[in-house]
Formats: structure tokens, C-alpha cells, sequence
């Protein structure tokens, strides 16, 4: 489970955390300087994201493998199959999925475009 910064940050807006639902057995985040949700961040597994793209598994997969590469080549770096797979964590490239497919979104590195 990522728990980075980075995607702290990308889970930190209002299209993930809207549809967020308390459960006690999910994975969260404090955050002490605040946010929109009273500095509590929802941090969505990957088979939680998969299941909010409303993709199947196959497409789902192929989707996370094109958008990290793409999100790579932005920042300045191409990178083989394997490097991606390290430099791009499997949740990070799963909400990249979801925010691109229900909301036409792209990561720029801080902020969803």
C-alpha cells in the first residue's frame, strides 16, 4: 500500500474523497495542517480504484501501464517496462486511471489538470 507523499497528495482531492464512505478497515492519512476533509485522507487501494474506473482487471492493468509511462515521459523520462514499475507505484498509476477515465484528469506533478 503507497502511503507516499506523492500520493497523499494526488488522493487529496474532492473527486476521490467524495466518494469515500467511512470503514473502519481502510487506510488513512492525518494530515495536521488540514485539508478539505478536516485532515483526514482516504488513501484508496488499488482494487478500490479499479472498481471506481468501472474498467475490468485487463483494461484496468493496461490503463495504469499507459498512463505511468505517459505521466514518465512528461516529467522528462523514458523508462522501460520495469522502470516504470519503480518509479510509479501501483496505486499512484490506479488513480491516475480513475482520474483520467471519470474526470478527464491529468496529474502535472502537484495537481490534478
Amino acid at each position: 500500500m503507497d502511503k507516499t507523499e506523492l500520493y497523499i497528495q494526488m488522493s487529496d482531492c474532492p473527486e476521490i474523497q467524495g466518494v469515500y464512505e467511512p470503514d473502519m478497515t481502510e487506510v488513512f492519512f492525518k494530515n495536521f495542517w488540514g485539508n478539505s476533509n478536516g485532515g483526514v485522507i482516504w488513501l484508496p487501494r488499488r482494487d478500490q480504484l479499479q472498481d471506481m474506473s468501472g474498467l475490468g482487471w485487463e483494461e484496468f492493468d493496461d490503463k495504469c501501464f499507459l498512463l505511468a509511462g505517459k505521466y514518465l515521459i512528461l516529467k522528462g523520462k523514458e523508462c522501460s517496462a520495469d522502470e516504470i514499475a519503480q518509479l510509479v507505484s501501483k496505486e499512484q498509476a490506479g488513480i491516475m486511471v480513475v482520474m483520467h477515465e471519470l474526470y478527464n484528469k491529468k496529474w502535472d506533478g502537484r495537481e490534478w489538470v
